[in-house]
């Protein structure tokens, strides 16, 4: 019996369509590559002007940018947003280790404060991120549930004596600052020179305090607690103002002008008020003196760093600069009060 022999007359139109769909899918996953190449080449070309724009502000100290300001301006230029968010506990951290520095900070930071930072059209801003917000509030409640010993009679009585030891005539008799005292020791400490001040003495009291307009809840107090809330070396870096910033305490964060006043005016022993005056200018002037010589003078800096380490000057510095520029800004003010008998 003769064999038969079948052909499919349809398979070279099927290798046809095998080979055609070989080449349609091979076309597209490369053009697919192609975009995605170009894509990524143009983001990067994006995030590159960005962060060229960025060192108009900061600066990084390596020949690249940490990977979070990559990240940063990656994101910005892929959402065409004209704002570029920093996390200040970021910024902080980056600053301290010495990745990143601010360009000019007496001029720089005023600026992002108050969010006018802005570089070819692009705004710089500070983002309170979670983090710092919890660092805060957590350094807060400690110092109101678990406040420093404080002693008002110790306080007092040194410079009481150191003052009645000067020959020096004026307003100059006392001197105090607040900014050292704990909150829960203001009102001794004012009973307390009530009661102690002697007659025909003046005391000249200063101290800092925050806008009373800006709640707790407020991006802008945690910007106002950084040069509070930090560890500070101040009385170790042999600075002319640094006896004024050793053990700084909560209480900027927390007393008003009206608070100090009606404790000065009240009780049995109200003391006179003769003046008020809001020495702001003069106290970021100092500062910024401050941190100028401890950046530029090589006695300053060598004295500081003899009990400090590199980490503890950048970050002292940029405090330094931080508290000025809250000056500047009006977050602080810095109030002097002259009472007497």
């Amino acid at each position: 019996m003769a064999s038969r022999i079948f052909v499919n007359e349809n398979g070279p139109m099927f290798f046809g369509l095998l080979a055609s769909s070989v080449i349609f899918l091979t076309f597209v996953i490369f053009s697919s590559s192609r975009s995605g190449l170009k894509q990524a080449a143009d983001v990067r070309q994006g995030s590159d002007v960005i962060l060229r724009a960025l060192q108009g502000v900061l600066v990084p100290t390596r020949s690249h940018w940490p990977l979070l300001y990559r990240a940063i301006s990656e994101s910005m230029h892929r959402s065409r947003e004209k704002a570029l968010f920093i996390p200040l506990s970021k910024l902080l951290r980056d600053c301290g280790d010495g990745s990143v520095e601010l360009r000019d900070a007496k001029r720089t930071l005023p600026e992002l404060l108050s969010g006018r930072a802005a570089v070819k059209g692009c705004r710089v801003c500070l983002q309170v991120d979670l983090a710092f917000r919890t660092a805060v509030s957590l350094w807060l409640a400690k110092t109101q549930c678990f406040p420093p010993t404080f002693m008002p009679k110790a306080f007092l009585a040194n410079r009481l004596k150191s003052s009645q030891g000067s020959q020096k005539p004026g307003y100059d008799h006392i001197r105090l600052d607040l900014d050292t005292v704990p909150y829960s020791g203001l009102q001794p400490l004012i009973r307390h020179l009530q009661a102690k001040l002697p007659k025909d003495f003046f005391a000249s009291i200063e101290f800092t305090a925050r806008d009373a307009a800006i709640s707790v809840l407020d991006p802008s107090f945690a910007l106002m607690a950084v040069p509070f809330l930090s560890d500070r070396l101040a009385h170790k870096s042999g600075t002319k103002n640094n006896g004024n910033r050793q053990n700084r305490s909560s209480l900027a964060l927390i007393v008003s002008l009206v608070e100090v006043i009606g404790l000065l005016t009240s009780k049995s022993a109200p003391l006179t008020i003769l003046s008020v005056e809001n020495i702001s200018v003069a106290r970021f002037e100092a500062l910024d003196q401050e941190a100028t010589m401890l950046e530029l003078d090589s006695g300053t800096r060598s004295a500081f760093m003899s009990c400090g380490t590199l980490q503890e000057w950048r970050e002292e510095c940029l405090y330094l600069h931080w508290e000025s520029a809250l000056l500047k800004t009006g977050l602080l003010t810095r109030w002097k009060i002259i009472v007497g008998r």
